[in-house]
């Protein structure tokens, strides 16, 4: 008998195959607003004074339109940047930059955290809606751009002291992880920290085929193809020893590797720019 998982997956496989599964995305959109709704109302009652984008950009971010759970996610991601910055950053560290930003979830919220207004953030997404909202919050003094699927970004060469992508690379392919990785060498200064999440594999192995797994215990690139580049439904997978080999093809120097160091199910790497 066929499980509900193995079921599931099967599924998936053939709507994507069929090209219909951007329609179940939204589908799964309008299902889970209904669905926080009442939570919804409640929590920014309680809570007028919380920077929230409308519900569907929140589930572009996260696949969770709720509010309570966007804002608490934002700022424990906020908390987790800080620590680092303030662990591996110089103690110059001025401009920082969040690669993937949407609608700034993360960044209001360290924003924030910076009382002192010692640091200039700055925000890039190649998800105009998400740009343009963020670039609408009243009195905002975060530089939000709107950026494309391949680089550059609009940041000068040497221009940055930290930059951090969460859940971003786990969206690309192999050739465009390559080249954002080049791109983000780029705009780091000289001794500039970058910090970013990756999938490993070792979550979605059920996920993939036999042909797929052995390219991954090969150590290659492996994508659940879907939608397109950039989008929810599409997930990159590298795998520890090739990511490595990205960092060291790109010159730079890894600091820490944290297997789930971003909420348990993806990697967290931390590399600096060298001098």
């Amino acid at each position: 008998m066929i499980s509900s998982k193995t079921l599931k997956r099967q599924t998936e496989r053939v709507l994507r195959r069929i090209g219909l599964e951007p329609l179940i995305y939204h589908y799964v959109c309008r299902k889970n607003r209904r669905r926080f709704a009442d939570n919804d109302r409640l929590f920014l009652a309680e809570n007028p004074d919380l920077i929230l984008p409308p519900p569907h950009l929140r589930f572009d971010v996260i696949a969770c339109s709720s509010a309570e759970y966007y804002a608490t996610t934002g700022k424990r991601m906020a908390e987790q940047i800080q620590s680092v910055i303030r662990q591996w950053g110089s103690p110059d560290t001025k401009i920082v930059c969040e690669w993937g930003c949407g609608p700034g979830r993360i960044l209001f919220a360290l924003e924030a955290m910076d009382t002192g207004k010692t640091m200039e953030f700055v925000g890039s997404d190649m998800y105009a809606p998400s740009i343009q909202w963020a670039q609408s919050v009243p009195d905002c003094r975060i530089g939000f751009h709107l950026n494309t699927m391949e680089p550059p970004l609009s940041q000068l060469d040497a221009s940055v002291d930290f930059v951090y992508a969460v859940s971003v690379f786990t969206h690309l392919s192999d050739s465009l992880s390559r080249a954002w990785f080049r791109e983000i060498m780029r705009i780091l200064k000289p001794g500039g920290v970058f910090w970013f999440s990756t999938h490993s594999g070792q979550q979605h192995r059920n996920d993939l085929t036999a042909a797929q797994l052995e390219k991954l215990e090969r150590g290659e690139f492996v994508a659940i193809h879907s939608w397109h580049n950039g989008s929810q439904m599409y997930t990159g997978i590298h795998c520890p020893a090739l990511m490595k080999n990205i960092i060291i093809a790109s010159g730079a120097e890894l600091l820490e590797y944290q297997p789930g160091g971003n909420n348990t199910f993806q990697d967290a790497w931390i590399v600096r720019k060298r001098p």
